[in-house]
């Protein structure tokens, strides 16, 4: 009989591995999401301000980018704290994958906008930048929670 470490990993083994997960379909469904996640930020920011054709692209882009970081930190979770669990996916664990996603969304929407800054597609009057990381953070750890659902489901399939 094996063991449920050996069980784990290779249940991790296979959603790293599944169709869904491979390069190019990860890309789309990464893709998609970022597009949802710009959406969302748009949604957020007509409400606090107005919001212009350039600011548009812009938000776009940084909900990309926020969807990447969150699958890059993802990977990096599966790869090297994953295999330190007996249950991966336990309680416990996705606790330390938290602050990935924290980073991962704060990352992503400060390169973005900062980037968008530089090409003078956006204006922005949050100084100190901390302000945007937080709030890309808050976006990043929300939607990644979100996406978990999609994992359960591998789970359960397995």
């Amino acid at each position: 009989m094996r063991e449920k470490s050996d069980i784990n990993k290779i249940l991790i083994e296979k959603l790293i591995t599944h169709p869904s997960e491979r390069p190019f379909r990860g890309f789309i469904r990464n893709f998609i999401l970022g597009i949802f996640i710009g959406s969302f930020l748009i949604i957020i920011k007509a409400f606090t301000k107005r919001l212009g054709g350039d600011e548009i692209l812009s938000y776009l882009f940084c909900g990309i980018l926020i969807s990447f970081f969150g699958w890059g930190a993802e990977r990096l979770w599966y790869s090297l704290i994953a295999v330190m669990f007996k249950k991966p996916f336990s309680f416990y664990a996705y606790l330390t994958r938290l602050p990935l996603w924290w980073m991962a969304g704060g990352i992503g929407y400060t390169i973005g906008i900062l980037f968008m800054l530089k090409a003078d597609y956006i204006v922005i009057n949050d100084i100190p930048i901390k302000n945007v990381f937080f709030f890309g953070s808050t976006i990043g750890i929300t939607f990644r929670g979100l996406m978990q659902f999609r994992v359960i489901q591998l789970i359960k399939e397995n």
